[in-house]
Formats: structure tokens, C-alpha cells, sequence
């Protein structure tokens, strides 16, 4: 008989348990619980309710270290499939005709990657293949440019110059942030 109440309670404790952790759920879905917390587990012992805390956290650093990973991938897909560079042709101080790659830096795709850029990557990533395929030739457009930015305050719409100095405070930003010194 007494086996019997004890698994009785188990079950009882279990489907209560389940049932809290489904309306927990629920609640949080609805954004009113964000502490990572549950009433259930003060009747569980402290050591595993260390080890559930653990995992419920390196679930959710792992769902986010997939998605900036994912983000990543992305962003350098799109500045080596979408992102199409100028190509200027000019004399050098030397008088030889040279080209120059460079971005334009007036337009929306420059001023989105660079800011998201600036925000996503980090040192880890790979800075090299940045700077050859993203950066030089941003900061030759932004170099190039900087007078008609000035000058299209004036007489242009005013689209053109903010997203010239989107742009420049975005790369100055990712500059810093890479620890890239010019």
C-alpha cells in the first residue's frame, strides 16, 4: 500500500510539475516571465537546480551563437555576391595610369552592410579577407568622395549626404571595433 501512495505522489508531482512548466511556458511566451526562474524547483535540490539553470542557459548562448554565426555567413555572402565595386581609372603621383576598386558611398546596400558590420563582427572574425574585399575599398570610396559629400549637402537631396555620413560613422565605428589601424 505503501509503494503504491508513494508512486501516486510521484505522478502527482510530476503531472503538477508539467503542468507548471507548461503555463510558465506559456507565460513567458506572452513576455510576462523573463527571469530564469520557476517556482517548481525550490522543492528540488539546490544542486540540481544549478544543473537545469546551466542548461536552460547554454541552451539559449547556443541558440545565439548559431544566429550571429548564421548573420554572419550572410553578411559575407552579400558583399562577395551582391556587393559590385567601382572601378576608377586615374594617373598616380608618378603619371602612370592605375585602377582603383572602390564602393560609392552614397548608396543604401554600402551604408546597411557597413552598419551591420559595425555591429555583428568582431576580432575573431576574419579581418584580412574584410579588409581586402570590404574595407580598403570603402575607405577609397569614402576618400574619393568626401568633397562631392560636402558639396551635395548643399544642392542635393539630403538622402545622398546622410548616408555618406552613415557610412563614414558606421566604418569609423567598425575601425575602432577591429582594433584596425590606418
Amino acid at each position: 500500500m505503501g509503494k503504491f501512495h508513494i508512486v501516486n505522489d510521484a505522478y502527482d508531482n510530476a503531472t503538477l510539475i508539467k503542468k507548471k512548466i507548461d503555463f510558465l511556458s506559456y507565460k513567458n511566451i506572452k513576455g510576462k516571465i523573463s527571469k530564469m526562474f520557476c517556482r517548481f524547483y525550490d522543492v528540488l535540490p539546490p544542486d540540481i537546480q544549478t544543473y537545469i539553470f546551466e542548461i536552460r542557459l547554454q541552451d539559449s548562448i547556443y541558440k545565439k551563437y548559431v544566429c550571429r554565426k548564421a548573420q554572419k555567413m550572410e553578411l559575407f555572402r552579400f558583399i562577395v555576391h551582391k556587393l559590385i565595386p567601382d572601378n576608377i581609372e586615374h594617373e598616380n603621383d608618378d603619371g602612370i595610369e592605375t585602377n582603383t576598386i572602390m564602393f560609392y558611398p552614397f548608396t543604401l546596400d554600402i551604408a546597411y552592410i557597413t552598419e551591420k558590420c559595425s555591429r555583428i563582427l568582431t576580432k575573431n572574425d576574419d579581418i584580412y579577407w574584410l579588409k581586402s574585399r570590404f574595407l580598403i575599398p570603402l575607405q577609397t570610396g569614402l576618400f574619393v568622395f568626401k568633397e562631392e559629400a560636402a558639396t551635395a549637402a548643399k544642392w542635393c537631396p539630403q538622402s545622398m549626404a546622410e548616408n555618406y555620413n552613415r557610412i563614414l560613422e558606421a566604418y569609423i565605428l567598425l575601425i575602432k571595433k577591429l582594433d584596425i589601424v590606418d
